[in-house]
């Protein structure tokens, strides 16, 4: 399905499942971290671990806000979900491309 080492993300049945939950694929939440126009910040710590937050754009144009930690070299996408109208116009209203 993915190759980790090639996509530099950490992808398993649980949190693509999850993430299934939140009507958000995988590539999207990829896209969205890959975003060149993202917005990021720092995310509440859970488990012991540094989270960072997201807000970035997929090629089809949606907004997914994405969860994730490092683990190791990759990045273990922890949630995802569409973005609130008000984080959309955010990230809309700072992206030099929409």
């Amino acid at each position: 399905m993915y190759d980790n080492m090639y996509m530099g993300f950490d992808w398993d049945g649980a949190n693509t499942e999850h993430l299934a939950q939140h009507q958000v694929r995988p590539e999207e939440a990829e896209q969205a971290i890959n975003d060149p126009h993202a917005l990021s910040y720092p995310a509440r710590e859970g488990e012991g671990e540094a989270r960072f937050g997201v807000l970035g754009a997929t090629v089809e144009g949606r907004v997914p806000t994405v969860i994730y930690t490092w683990r190791g070299p990759l990045r273990r996408i922890v949630t995802a979900f569409p973005a609130t109208a008000r984080q959309q116009r955010y990230y809309t209203e700072r992206s030099p491309w929409l």
